[in-house]
């Protein structure tokens, strides 16, 4: 048969209010916050992908997004 069934779904919401007051116990601004789940959320989405030339340009465009300096600070 012909038919073709499929679907799309995105993750939008919050971020993680636990996750968010750790990093803010650990002196990070809100911003800051922001930028390193946003980073680590996107990271995990782009390990996924199986062309690595493709993970490399998401990659850059996530660090540039997320100011990616100030993770530099997070061990």
């Amino acid at each position: 048969a012909d038919d073709v069934k499929c679907s799309h779904g995105a993750t939008v919401g919050q971020l993680n209010d636990e996750q968010e007051f750790y990093l803010k116990s650990r002196g990070l601004s809100d911003l800051e916050c922001r930028e390193v789940l946003t980073y680590g959320f996107a990271t995990e989405v782009i390990e996924s992908l199986p062309v690595e030339s493709i993970k490399e340009d998401l990659r850059k465009s996530v660090e540039t997004f997320t100011k990616r300096g100030i993770l530099n600070t997070v061990a």
